[in-house]
């Protein structure tokens, strides 16, 4: 990647970091870290986008973050939602994702 794209997509990764705060909105918003930050869509779209380029993955981010479906999690955090989501969707594949706390 060129070193332009990667310092658009580092300035545009950090005000979207700014924007949803500089805490973890972990389990029932009672986390709070403020290290090792992950953006998380709040509705799963897909597993893809973890592989993507680090400019296409930010820019996914940043229509997430519009349709109003991104939150901050810290790295402990994510792992537990995505391993739920993971059980959730082996369980019951069928279900409509209802953003219950993991």
């Amino acid at each position: 990647m060129a070193a332009r794209q990667m310092k658009w997509a580092h300035r545009l990764r950090r005000k979207i970091m700014r924007e949803l705060g500089p805490e973890c909105a972990g389990y029932k918003k009672e986390c709070g870290a403020t290290e090792k930050l992950e953006l998380d869509c709040i509705k799963p779209v897909g597993n893809g986008h973890g592989k993507w380029s680090y400019d296409t993955r930010i820019r996914f981010y940043r229509d997430q973050l519009k349709q109003d479906n991104l939150q901050v999690l810290c790295n402990k955090c994510h792992e537990k939602k995505s391993a739920h989501e993971r059980r959730k969707n082996a369980n019951h594949p069928e279900l409509p994702y209802d953003n219950e706390p993991f």
